[in-house]
């Protein structure tokens, strides 16, 4: 009977371990589930369960079954990393960076030093953070996950050589760049001045509308520009620079012959060598024309002695409650305020938020179709800069 026990837990098990790398991650919960009622003073099934849990961004769950299997006595590295990176999901920064501590020194596991130095940093602890990075590096001058990690801090201190040395170590960092389609030679550390050059929007498009900063730096720097982006922002780059070639993921076929392609990311290490090479004025603006459409809108939609405020609530393109993101219902002793008149810049799925807002409290949140960042940024461009 134990051995018919013990292989069916085994079973249900492997069934559960296939559905997770099908990505059936609820169909592996309730298989976990079954093995823990059949043993339920086995740590595996708990641990399986954590992981699962932690896919279906249920962290808490996760939590509590990692921190069961270790009552049972589970004493893996890895069982406790996986607890402390879960302790991190949740915010929970202290108890993510005492059990590290504690494991490290326990282990001595050097791969602990990456998430130990990511917690002190997520705490402010911004110098002991760059410590260990460097303490990493030196023990693996090959970490450039660590080496990407650090450039941060150093930028941010000033150290623009080192940090922006450090951030080109994400070329070497597995998969980190593997959406990219290599069309020409990398361009990074060469003479370019006579070359025309492609920029490739390696990053999300939040991280491309910071690095424009460096476009019109950088193009000054090389004989021709050719720059692939969102269909979002082409109209936004044609009006802005106007000496460059604009392509999307639809045209890109059309290129001419370029001679060398640099990531967007790149340009910062070739445009920024101190802080006084940073732009100390906007760099993009909208049209004359689109600004005179917009006003034209918002006189008809807003009160012309409120102030008329902008607002973006939540990161990514629904709101699950993540670290970067508050709930319309957190902002309400704002929203209540008199003499406002506030517009949605969101992007993603905010519908429901903001008509929940204003059923339950009478508050109208408004929303300028075509104009969102879901639309064309020169339209949102100019939505966000008429805004008080």
């Amino acid at each position: 009977l134990l051995n018919s026990m013990i292989n069916k837990k085994a079973k249900l098990l492997k069934k559960a371990a296939d559905y997770y790398q099908k990505q059936k991650f609820q169909l592996a919960v309730e298989q976990c589930k079954k093995a823990i009622k059949l043993f339920p003073k086995s740590s595996t099934p708990y641990i399986l369960l954590a992981t699962n849990e932690i896919k279906l961004e249920r962290y808490e769950l996760a939590e509590l079954n990692l921190t069961k299997a270790i009552n049972l006595g589970d004493s893996e590295l890895r069982t406790k990393h996986l607890l402390a990176t879960v302790y991190q999901k949740r915010n929970k920064l202290i108890d993510a960076y005492t059990l590290l501590e504690r494991t490290f020194n326990e282990t001595g596991d050097t791969s602990l030093l990456l998430d130990l130095a990511l917690t002190l940093n997520s705490l402010g602890q911004n110098n002991d953070a760059l410590t260990l990075y460097n303490k990493l590096i030196e023990l693996e001058p090959n970490n450039y996950q660590a080496m990407f990690n650090a450039s941060k801090l150093l930028i941010s201190r000033g150290d623009f050589e080192l940090g922006w040395s450090y951030y080109n170590a994400r070329h070497l960092i597995k998969d980190k760049c593997k959406h990219v389609k290599w069309l020409a030679p990398h361009g990074l550390g060469l003479e370019l001045k006579d070359k025309h050059v492609l920029i490739w929007p390696e990053q999300g498009i939040g991280d491309i509308i910071w690095l424009i900063s460096c476009f019109a730096q950088f193009i000054q720097r090389v004989k021709k520009v050719s720059i692939l982006c969102d269909e979002r922002l082409k109209e936004l780059l044609k009006f802005n620079f106007p000496s460059a070639d604009i392509y999307t993921s639809e045209s890109i076929h059309h290129l001419a012959s370029i001679d060398y392609q640099l990531l967007a990311g790149d340009l910062p290490s070739i445009c920024w060598k101190s802080k006084d090479d940073l732009p100390q004025a906007p760099v993009l603006k909208v049209s004359e024309e689109q600004d005179n459409e917009i006003q034209s809108i918002l006189k008809e939609t807003s009160n012309k002695n409120n102030f008329k405020i902008g607002i973006s609530w939540f990161h990514g393109k629904i709101n699950d409650g993540n670290d970067f993101s508050l709930y319309l219902e957190d902002l309400l002793p704002i929203l209540k305020l008199p003499n406002i008149d506030f517009y949605s810049l969101q992007f993603g799925q905010s519908e429901d938020e903001i008509n929940a807002m204003e059923e339950k409290h009478n508050i109208n949140i408004q929303a300028v179709s075509g104009y969102s960042a879901h639309d064309c940024f020169m339209k949102h461009s100019a939505l966000i800069k008429s805004m008080d």
